[in-house]
Parts: C-alpha cells; sequence; structure tokens
C-alpha cells in the first residue's frame, strides 16, 4: 500500500483492501454509525465533491484506512521536558470532515482545513512544521491530561530529523487498531493530495440504509476511477 506523506513509518501489519466487489461495500460498526461503503484509489477532491448535495448522504470524509481496519501506523513524537515514550502514538491521515464522519467528539481547537500539511521534509533534509489533531490519550501521555490545543511537539520524520507540529484540534478517544487493547494515544494527521493509484477509505455517513447508497457510490466512483467495477 502505498502512502504518500513523509513520515517514517513503522507498520505491524499491513491488509491490503483488495479491488473486488465483496469488499467495496460493508457496514463499519464500532466506530460510530458511518457506515464503509467505498474503499478504492480516488483523487480526493472530485470523490468529495461527488457527493455533495446527494440524498441520503449527511457527512463524507477520506482517510489512509479505516479504524479497526488491523492497519496501523506509529511514529516517534519528543516533546521538551518529557520523556520518550516507549509506546508510540498512532498516525492515521484524514480529510476535513473525519471527525464528524466518524462521530468522534471535538472537544477543543478545529477540524482540517484546505491549507493545511503534516510535518515533513522540504527536499530530504529541511524538516517542515505542520499540523495534527490528537485525542485524550495523547494529552493524558504527553501533557498530563490538560487541553493541548496551541501547543507544539517534534515529530520523528527521518532518522535523525523531525519536524515541528502544532496542534489545533483535541478530540475524544477512539479505538484505533482493536478493541482488546487500551485506548491508544492518536494523532491525526491532514491527507496530502494523493496520487491516482493511492489506495484510499472513502467514508460516508447516510441517514438511512447505507447500501441503498450503494449504486450511486459506485457510480460517483467510476468517474473518478473507470476501471472500478
Amino acid at each position: 500500500m502505498h502512502k504518500a506523506t513523509a513520515f517514517l513509518r513503522k507498520r505491524d501489519k499491513i491488509e491490503m483492501l483488495r479491488h473486488d466487489r465483496t469488499n467495496h461495500i460493508g457496514r463499519h460498526r464500532e466506530a460510530g454509525p458511518a457506515a464503509l461503503l467505498s474503499a478504492v484509489p480516488i483523487r480526493m477532491p472530485l470523490s468529495i465533491g461527488a457527493f455533495s448535495g446527494t440524498r441520503g448522504v449527511q457527512f463524507v470524509s477520506l482517510a489512509g484506512w479505516p479504524l479497526l481496519s488491523r492497519n496501523r501506523w506509529t511514529g516517534d513524537v519528543r516533546f521538551p521536558g518529557h520523556a520518550v515514550e516507549t509506546r508510540t502514538p498512532y498516525f492515521l491521515d484524514v480529510s476535513p470532515g473525519f471527525f464528524e464522519t466518524m462521530r468522534i467528539g471535538q472537544i477543543d481547537g478545529r477540524d482540517f482545513r484546505r491549507g493545511d500539511v503534516p510535518p515533513r521534509l522540504n527536499g530530504s533534509t529541511q524538516p517542515l512544521p505542520g499540523a495534527g489533531i490528537v485525542n485524550e490519550a495523547f494529552a493524558r501521555t504527553y501533557f498530563n491530561g490538560q487541553n493541548p490545543v496551541g501547543r507544539s511537539v517534534n515529530v520523528r520524520i527521518d532518522k535523525d530529523l523531525a519536524a515541528p507540529m502544532e496542534i489545533v484540534g483535541y478530540v475524544r478517544d477512539a479505538v484505533y487498531y482493536d478493541v482488546r487493547e487500551p485506548m491508544h494515544p492518536t494523532v491525526y494527521v491532514p491527507m496530502l493530495n494523493k496520487e491516482h493509484n493511492t489506495l484510499l477509505v472513502l467514508l460516508v455517513h447516510t441517514a438511512g440504509d447505507p447500501l441503498a447508497l450503494a449504486p450511486m457510490v459506485r457510480r460517483a466512483v467510476s468517474e473518478v476511477r473507470p476501471d472500478f467495477r
């Protein structure tokens, strides 16, 4: 699975979402009432815009993969005066509207907006600052449970390089990898423009039965990916 953001990632397990009919349609019950209707390579502006004003669709967003998909991405976070954690945070790249779609409550700060970028490298050596949104477990781990909005941490991007990340939002905990593990510190980062062949997950929150919208989802995705069947 190709990911375009520039973080150094340690992938403990990657389960590819296959391009067949059995995996395009399904419900994602554990993370809230949102329905996962499609998991295919999509261009972000076109895929979300295609659903604007569609009857029955309440919220639409994109993510690198869905919560509870048994995928995970971890990264080192450093904060002055705080010892390095042995349990590194999870990361997930998401589009604006992800938290509304997944019904993850916002405590303070804001959602991502157009122009936000993740911490990254300019070339191979120059770290560039970015934005992030963190959960309650992250605040408990790094800020003694205090509101972290407006604070900055350093995120390791390469072996010896870290970039600053401003915390712009603070959200409720949500299970990321496995319901049996303790709630894990999580950092959500803005989704960069993806390449056409990058696998993203389209999340659609519906007012009724999500399966009733399956034909519409297929048509909208096919406009962006003609090879999708």
